[in-house]
């Protein structure tokens, strides 16, 4: 196992994925996978090993959700193994893994997004999460958005990229599928919020190559988790349930419902790849 490991990383998950997907199923391998199948040899492993090693790191404490996650990344290992015939049958697939149980979805209505914005007021996150709301875009996508790609006279805006971390630096990156590429119109507040970043941004002396439009107050790039933490100390003084900026998807969606657009036009909004 610890052979294919290598080999599937490297010939097949490198070159092939995203870093942040290679560093994820290195991550599962290193931590999770290898304490436990790292010394056996690939036609060895039975689904009765897999089940164990689920067992095992459930009673060291892993979630359902980390579970699960091992047991994406073992069977596609598995699977990029027959293909290059190191291995004849993939043990995982006989297997099952604890089912997650989902949370309820948070969204916000009207008065508790009134109450978040004027708990925002004076935020370094204020104008980023105004437009996060307004238009349903995930904080990767928030994050990079840039001038070339907003209209103020035709008040609309292209997704086109976002922002990631590779190591320890933000890149701006392509969007993974052609149905995430989408134009968005600017109004209400989001318009508000590309509106005071130019004015803002006018009277710094921020070099910005990246050309983003919602920056730091060191004019630097946002970090998600920096947002995160905003969100979390606004919502704190507004006396509502604590969640990330990817909830705030759910309220925009709603919003938009309530707008009067339909299903098929929300969903393209978003990004969805499929209406479901």
């Amino acid at each position: 196992y610890e052979q294919i490991r290598g080999l599937v990383r490297h010939l097949h998950i490198k070159p092939n994925r995203e870093v942040k997907t290679h560093d994820f199923y290195k991550l599962m391998s290193e931590k999770r996978i290898k304490p436990y199948l790292g010394r056996m040899e690939l036609q060895k492993v039975t689904p009765s090993d897999v089940t164990r090693m689920f067992k095992s790191i459930e009673a060291e404490g892993a979630t359902a959700n980390t579970v699960q996650a091992v047991r994406r990344t073992l069977r596609a290992a598995f699977g990029v193994a027959m293909k290059y015939g190191f291995a004849q049958d993939n043990p995982v697939a006989r297997t099952f893994a604890p089912r997650v149980k989902r949370s309820p979805k948070v969204y916000f209505d009207a008065d508790q997004v009134q109450a978040l914005l004027t708990a925002l007021q004076g935020s370094t996150v204020e104008n980023i999460v105004k437009f996060a709301l307004a238009t349903g875009m995930r904080i990767g996508e928030a994050t990079g958005v840039t001038w070339e790609g907003v209209d103020l006279e035709l008040k609309v805006v292209l997704v086109c990229g976002q922002l990631q971390r590779v190591g320890s630096e933000l890149v701006l990156k392509p969007l993974k599928t052609e149905k995430s590429l989408r134009t968005m119109p600017l109004v209400g507040h989001s318009l508000a919020a590309v509106q005071s970043e130019k004015r803002r941004q006018a009277g710094e002396d921020y070099e910005n190559p990246l050309k983003l439009v919602f920056l730091n107050p060191w004019g630097r790039p946002f970090d998600p988790k920096y947002v995160n933490s905003r969100l979390h100390e606004a919502l704190t003084k507004a006396e509502l349930p604590i969640t990330g900026m990817h909830s705030l998807r759910h309220s925009a969606a709603t919003f938009m419902l309530m707008s009067g657009l339909n299903l098929h036009q929300v969903s393209r909004f978003l990004g969805h790849s499929q209406i479901a």
